[in-house]
């Protein structure tokens, strides 16, 4: 009951925590409306429901490159991951970097358990909206790839999932990875939008109920090579909770990096008011990361293993755990811990118990190792000295005896004695007659750059980090530091940006002004250090010196910046099942547990009583992968299968004791009951203690002792220095020179045996050598290059101190130039284009002296001239390449030139590097095709082509090949050879409405021995020649108003899909297309009487679809013409048909126009209502929606004339109007007049114009309205009648007097 109440107490806690972290942070995650979308419906991929399993191997569509290397298969791993290479199941996460094969992007990883609560989805999408979102992100944060375009991403949430060890009701975590590449560069998001727990509740994990505590969830990515590596601030610690309010882009919750690059790229603000530039607030080599928030700009540390806080400022205590075994005393170091064990314990956590001598323990001097201090310690075994210098183990330490031209304790600095230095660098004297070049003031770094540090700093390391003077700050020390308290109401002097820090402010000023110290008035500004650029790798400490600095390196590393790795061969952890792994010659061994056998601890040994092997009721027991049967008193034997007789056991008894290795064993009766005693040789002890084994009851001896090797050397038995070897039964002794004996104890005199050699004489314990020799024995000549060491034609150089390096010539290598060096074999190409050229060869055999690289050399066998963007012109390049590359891509090159290539292996020595042969290929890259390929007219039967051709692009142009190739081979292919300077061609004798494809190659080098090259088409254009014209057009009939054009297919040519009929009258044009091609008639109607007319008939071919992508278009043939006019109108009718009736006022009509109304009128009288205009062709419509009620009449002759009560009327009524005549009086003529008004005047006219789109030729027609303002005229006409008193007018249709009027 008590447990239950302390474990619901528990649940309470950390549900109230957790609420608390969720209500402070609610504001800085990333909600989920702004996470990729994620889930089943979004076509997502669960993971199993298993405790630290994952998705499997997830081959994915496009190769991924993550830190130089191109993965095609992922694990989506449930503990929080995506991993390369292999499935991470572990759940414990340890601190990046990992070395090995741990490549992953790591967004949190910690113990998840989604079979208790939550899911893991994942998906690779190539789909167009995610796509489109990842680029606008990438863009975004890394504006130096605005043309980046993401082509593959995936997309990992883990929902709502929990802890191991927790349950349904525990703390949850959402958050999600997304992985961005576009084959080339890859970036990577990760997004938080709720983080309550960090930790499992396994043992190795320490977690409590509510998923904190322990060892923290880790967050970063690992390259895995030890070296590149990111961990987000606070993994692997509390803080990490709080990791869904950080960012590195100003979105908390949100942190973005590039991943495909050689180094580690974190990413920045590119903002001048950045805090990390200007203060560096990070310590002890912690990367100071700004988190980009405008307004607020703050920072992060992402601190080295070994120091947390917030300004890595804390060294952690690796203590607190109490690692240190069997009462040992733990000191915390940077980065780790050491134990010192009490008296009698040792190893790494004092866990090994020591096999003490009597009652007492050793306690080493340094430099002296082993139970009682009796081995000096080698520390020439870590190989210490660089640059081929020779190591000299001394007692605590050694010595490095170096080449001549290198220098310093461990041979890291190379003299520049007997040479120049170069620019910028000045020789200095290092002491013991060796010179170094050292970079001239104002330089710096190995090339001596010029140092860009401003205001009196100065550059303090290799990487130009500047060393400002008092009061200025900043990476180039360009910013004054003030004193100038800055705010909303006052801003920073000149504009400066202002930064408020940690509830202070700071401008920071590209001013001159008092020299104030900084430090004065803003604590967190720490002073420059030479540490501060971090020159320590693989987890080196930094120390300051006077003058520079020094690397404390971690166990495994050594050099002046820990960059040399000593290969720890138990760094992978190789042994299972608990095995624990033993370091010894260069490999290692496994040392298994109980039941565990083979190489790696992989073989599991059964339980030897599993199989029941004692018979009639005896007891097995087992015992270090052994048993014995314990039997009842009836029965006997190794088993229990030999059933005794009452007193037979005591009449057969035990039988001889067992023999033992190295002893003699004495008994005298093997009874039960009876002893017998063991004897150890001489040197050997037994183990254990007990010597003695008892017969017992039921006729089995005990267990003997074993007899071990003792080992004499713990008595130190060899004197005068004498180093002692145990050996089975004994020791020997390896004496120092001048003693002898089985312990050393005599002394000699070393000259008796002559030991100097070249004529040295023996004097003491000393050879004193004749000029030219020099060793212990005179054994060594100062120059050995007079004995000509090196082989096949070598050239040999002596430092006069016995050395000698062999430079050897082309083909060789080795020490003494005593081995072949062959060039690659299997060269041949694999691409050639305008400035680049591809190759390849075969990987090389592993041998005795492997290669260490490639140079490919490549030059014009006669340099050209410096061509407009034309490579890098005509020099000799020089390309060097790792051994693990068997191919190469040479770009740059001038386009069509012939380029001798040649490829050497190459061996790499510490004074000179060795080479091949070449291997040697001739090679012409492909010229420049021509530009502005167009067709500038085209025939029925001929095309003209035009193209452009410069001196300067196309200088290695030799000929061009222009191919015409016709769509259905009619008429064969055509091609021309033309001069490389020609630029246009003609074909003729082609078929008409035919298509023909054209395409231009360049050519450079034609002879064969010459190695010609082709370019790359232009083109292809596709034609189509004009279709035959009509013939023989002519005019058959012809009225006022229309017009009967007749004509005749062309004899040669097929029939046309159709014709168009252009008819023009002044700036009127009127286009009609008949589509029938074997039509050879038409009437032209509505034509204005007595006008002239322009006729153009063309035929139609309608074209096919072509590849390209053109669609279905018209090609018309050669224009044919035909001018005419109308007949002019009929003449104005007669007196006797203009005279009419009055009788009731209405108009009559003679009875000879009816009769010619009805036979010719009666379809013209019919009223027309025009809705809309289309064009026959189906290229114009024109619709009229307000139609006015009144319709409109078309006659072919006058109304009879009607009585006009007012002369004015328009224009077109002027010929209608009539006098109406009275008896007996003579009618006069009107009197008419013009008068202007204004008027606007539509004209119409139809374009057909050629247009080419994809090489093909069709006809575009366009129909153009002009509106003009003008002026009009009508004509108002007034009777003119005879001088009469009596005047009559026409009223109402009757005649009235004009007095009555």
């Amino acid at each position: 009951m008590l447990r239950v109440l302390l474990q619901a107490a528990a649940v309470v806690s950390w549900a109230l925590l957790a609420a608390d972290l969720r209500a402070r942070r609610a504001e800085g995650a990333v909600a989920l409306g702004d996470m990729y979308p994620f889930g089943p419906e979004q076509g997502d991929t669960r993971t199993s429901a298993q405790d630290d399993g994952g998705s499997g191997l997830v081959e994915i569509s496009l190769a991924f490159p993550f830190f130089g290397d191109k993965h095609t298969g992922l694990y989506v791993n449930n503990n929080g991951l995506v991993s390369f290479l292999r499935e991470v199941s572990q759940f414990t996460p340890v601190a990046f970097p990992i070395a090995g094969d741990r490549r992953a992007v790591a967004p949190f990883w910690a113990d998840v358990d989604n079979r208790r609560a939550g899911e893991v989805f994942y998906r690779e999408s190539r789909d167009r909206v995610t796509l489109g979102r990842a680029t606008a992100d990438v863009r975004t944060y890394y504006s130096e790839f605005p043309r980046f375009s993401a082509t593959w991403v995936l997309v990992a949430t883990w929902h709502r999932v929990t802890f191991f060890g927790g349950s349904s009701v525990t703390p949850v975590n959402t958050f999600q990875v997304v992985l961005i590449t576009d084959g080339q560069l890859s970036f990577t998001i990760f997004q938080y939008n709720n983080i309550t727990w960090t930790t499992g509740m396994h043992n190795s994990s320490g977690g409590d109920a509510a998923g904190l505590g322990g060892i923290a969830a880790q967050a970063g990515f690992n390259a895995g090579d030890g070296k590149r590596y990111f961990n987000i601030p606070g993994s692997r610690t509390h803080d990490v909770v709080e990791v869904e309010g950080t960012t590195n882009v100003g979105y908390p919750g949100r942190w973005v990096f590039r991943i495909d690059h050689a180094q580690v790229e974190v990413g920045g603000c590119n903002d001048s008011a950045s805090v990390c530039p200007h203060l560096r607030p990070c310590l002890n080599g912690g990367q100071c990361i700004d988190d980009c928030i405008t307004g607020n700009p703050s920072f992060t540390c992402s601190c080295l293993a070994g120091f947390t806080g917030r300004r890595c400022q804390i060294d952690v205590d690796e203590c607190s755990s109490a690692p240190c075994q069997n009462g040992g005393t733990c000191g915390d170091q940077i980065n780790g811990f050491s134990c010192l064990c009490p008296p009698g314990f040792s190893g790494a956590l004092c866990e090994t118990v020591r096999q003490g001598i009597g009652t007492f323990s050793c306690t080493c001097e340094p430099g002296y190792t082993g139970l009682l201090c009796e081995t000096d310690v080698d520390e020439c075994a870590l190989q210490p000295c660089l640059n081929g210098g020779e190591c000299v183990d001394r007692v605590a330490g050694f010595t490095c005896v170096c080449p001549a031209s290198f220098t310093g304790d461990r041979c890291e600095t190379e003299s520049c004695e007997g040479e120049d230095c170069g620019k910028r660098q000045i020789c200095g004297d290092a002491g013991r007659g060796v010179f170094n070049c050292t970079c001239s003031p104002g330089f710096y770094g190995d090339t001596c750059e010029e140092c860009l540090c401003q205001n009196g700093g100065e550059c303090v390391d290799a990487n130009g980090t500047c060393e400002c003077s008092s009061g200025f700050t900043g990476l180039y020390c360009q910013f004054e530091v003030t004193q100038t308290p800055c705010s909303n109401n006052r801003p920073c002097p000149d504009g400066g940006p202002c930064l408020e820090y940690g509830g202070a402010y700071l401008c920071t000023c590209q001013t001159s002004g008092a020299e104030l110290d900084h430090k004065d008035f803003y604590p967190y500004v720490q002073p420059r250090s030479v540490c501060d650029s971090s020159p320590c790798m693989n987890g080196g400490y930094c120390y300051e010196r006077h003058g520079g600095y020094s690397c404390d390196c971690k166990h495994g590393y050594s050099g002046k910046h820990c960059e040399k790795v000593r290969l720890n061969t138990c760094a992978s952890g190789p042994c299972r099942n608990g095995g624990s792994c033993k370091e010894e010659g260069g490999g290692y061994h496994c040392v298994c547990p109980y039941r565990f056998t083979g190489r790696h601890c992989e073989v599991g040994k059964p339980d030897p009583c599993a199989s029941s092997p004692c018979l009639n009721g005896g007891t097995c027991f087992h015992y270090i992968g052994k048993y014995k049967c314990e039997c009842t008193d009836a029965f006997g034997g190794r088993h229990c299968e030999l059933a005794l007789q009452p007193g037979s056991s005591a009449e057969s008894g035990c039988g001889p004791p067992p023999q033992v290795k190295h002893a003699e064993v004495q008994f005298s009766s093997t009874a039960p009951g009876s002893v017998a005693l063991y004897v150890c040789n001489p040197g050997f002890s037994p183990v254990p203690r007990a010597t003695r084994t008892l017969c017992g009851a039921h006729g089995t001896w005990s267990l003997p002792p074993a007899c071990e090797d003792v080992d004499e050397c713990l008595s130190e038995p060899c004197l005068h220095g004498g180093t002692c070897a145990n050996q089975p039964g004994g020791f020997f002794c390896r004496c120092q020179q001048g003693f002898s004996g089985s312990g050393c104890q005599l002394e000699q005199d070393w000259c008796n045996s002559s030991p100097c050699l070249n004529g040295g004489v023996c004097r003491g314990y000393r050879c004193l050598c004749k000029q030219g020799f020099f060793g212990d024995q005179c054994q060594m000549l100062e120059n050995p290059c007079i004995l000509l060491p090196c082989g096949n034609r070598g050239s040999c150089r002596s430092d006069q101190q016995g050395n000698y390096v062999c430079a050897c010539r082309v083909g060789h290598t080795g020490k003494d130039c005593d081995k072949d060096l062959l060039p690659p074999s299997g060269l041949h190409v694999l691409r050639v284009e305008e400035s680049e050229v591809e190759i390849r060869w075969d990987q090389p055999d592993p041998s005795p002296t492997p290669i260490t690289g490639f140079a490919v050399t490549y030059a014009p066998l006669v340099a050209p001239p410096v061509a407009a963007g034309g490579g890098r012109g005509g020099g000799r390049q020089t390309d060097f390449l790792d051994r693990r590359q068997s191919s190469h891509l040479l770009q740059g090159l001038t386009p069509g030139e012939l380029y001798n290539i040649s490829i050497f292996s190459i061996k790499r020595n510490t004074n000179s590097n060795d080479i091949s042969q070449p291997a040697v290929a001739l090679i012409r890259t492909r010229p420049r095709p021509v530009e502005q390929l167009e067709v500038v007219n085209v025939s029925s039967t001929q095309v003209w082509l035009r193209w452009l051709v410069q001196a300067a692009r196309h200088a290695a142009l030799s000929q061009l090949r222009v191919s015409l190739l016709p769509s259905d081979a009619a008429g064969g292919a055509r091609t021309a050879l033309l001069n490389g300077s020609v630029s246009d061609v003609s074909f003729s004798s082609l078929l008409p409405g035919q298509m023909y494809t054209v395409e231009v190659l360049t050519q450079s080098g034609v002879g064969a021995e010459e190695f010609p090259s082709t370019s790359r088409p232009a083109g292809p254009l596709h034609i189509w020649t004009r279709p035959l014209p009509p013939q023989n057009l002519s005019l058959a009939q012809v009225t006022s108003s229309s017009a009967l054009i007749t004509w005749e297919r062309h004899p040669g040519g097929g029939v046309p899909d159709g014709f168009v009929v252009n008819v023009t009258r002044g700036l009127n044009t009127r286009s009609r297309f008949l589509p029938s091609g074997k039509q050879g008639a038409y009437t032209l109607r509505e034509l204005s009487p007595g006008q002239q007319y322009h006729l153009v008939l063309t035929a139609v071919k309608t074209t096919t679809a072509t590849a390209a992508g053109a669609g279905r278009e018209q090609v018309h043939s050669t224009p044919q013409h035909l001018a005419f006019s109308t007949l002019p109108m009929e003449a104005r009718m007669g007196r006797r048909e203009r005279l009419f009736s009055l009788g009731h006022g209405r108009p009559q009509t003679p009875p000879q126009d009816r009769d010619r109304g009805r036979g010719t009128d009666t379809e013209s009288s019919d009223e027309h209502r025009y809705k809309e205009l289309v064009d026959r062709r189906g290229k114009i419509t024109a619709q009229f929606t307000n139609l006015p009620r009144k319709s409109i009449r078309h006659r072919s002759r006058p109304e009879p004339p009607v009585r006009l009560e007012r002369i004015e009327e328009t224009t077109n009524k002027i010929s209608l109007a009539l006098e109406v005549p009275e008896e007996g009086v003579r009618t006069q003529p009107p009197v008419c007049q013009r008068v202007p008004h204004p008027c606007t005047r539509l004209f119409s006219e139809t374009k057909s114009v050629p247009v080419w789109e994809d090489g093909v030729c069709h006809y575009l027609y366009k129909r153009t309205y002009k509106v003009q303002q003008d002026v009009c005229f009508r004509e108002v006409c007034e009777p003119s009648l005879p001088a009469k008193t009596q005047k009559s007018s026409v009223t109402d249709g009757r005649v009235v007097p004009a007095a009555a009027v």
